[in-house]
């Protein structure tokens, strides 16, 4: 996992440094999948994987790397413009091609 700069993050997940790329450990193998929570407000985003490719139990090292790129690639090519801030975000938390902060900013809104 270090090897492929992902931190542990506790209870098995792991993440990438931009925290785009979550890596979840279990009996079955690795899955992998992009952060599909981002959220410009205080307090701790609820982690949604989007797009989970998994990687059986030891293929580990052979595949982990490939892996994450391709969700990375994929994640990239999902991501919305917000129509207020510009702001790429994942379609996971854009209503009406607004994000989560501009919600809150614009409409008041809170999630």
């Amino acid at each position: 996992m270090l090897a492929n700069s992902l931190m542990p993050e506790g209870d098995g997940l792991w993440v990438d440094e931009a925290d785009e790329i979550s890596v979840m450990v279990s009996p079955l193998g690795l899955f992998v999948g992009w952060n599909d929570s981002f959220a410009r407000l205080p307090g701790p985003a609820v982690r949604r994987f989007g797009d989970v490719r998994h990687v059986p139990r030891g293929q580990e090292s052979e595949l982990l790397a490939e892996t994450i790129a391709e969700v990375g690639r994929r994640r990239r090519a999902a991501l919305i413009q917000c129509r207020h801030c510009g702001e790429m975000t994942p379609p996971g938390l854009i209503s009406d091609r607004c994000c989560v902060g501009c919600q809150s900013d614009v409409h008041g809104i809170r999630p």
